[in-house]
């Protein structure tokens, strides 16, 4: 079982995570709530659930054994931006262009179906990005 989960749902917008000072957390950490998937064993060996991520969120405040979090979208734009952007013609998408596979070991894994956040439901604290 995870080791944090959601505690309680204040309103819309926040949630009660059970990441405190106590665990190491820090206002603006990443973490994401998950529908648990099914587990992917090759071999013998555990690489863990192929989860359905049921939104990504930030911590907002800190307490000693929980945090209060958000979903936050973050923005940052330079000055030089509109400059910058009018000078690129080329730009890089993804897409969903087929792979050179092997159809004879194609899986058909399906991630599970996304449902509401409720109390209980799994979290996983994302690495901190090193600038």
């Amino acid at each position: 079982m995870s080791r944090y989960k959601v505690l309680e749902i204040l309103n819309t917008k926040e949630i009660i995570i059970n990441y405190g000072f106590e665990n190491g957390a820090q206002k603006g950490d990443k973490l994401r709530i998950v529908e648990t998937g099914e587990p992917i064993i090759v071999d013998g060996k555990d690489y863990g659930t192929y989860d359905a991520i049921k939104a990504e969120v930030s911590v907002s405040v800190v307490y000693e054994k929980f945090s209060v979090c958000k979903s936050v979208i973050t923005v940052s734009f330079s000055p030089l931006t509109e400059i910058i952007a009018s000078t690129i013609t080329k730009s890089t998408t993804t897409t969903d262009e087929p792979l050179n596979v092997d159809r004879s070991l194609i899986s058909n894994r399906k991630l599970p179906a996304i449902t509401p956040i409720k109390v209980g439901d799994r979290v996983v604290i994302l690495p901190k990005i090193k600038h």
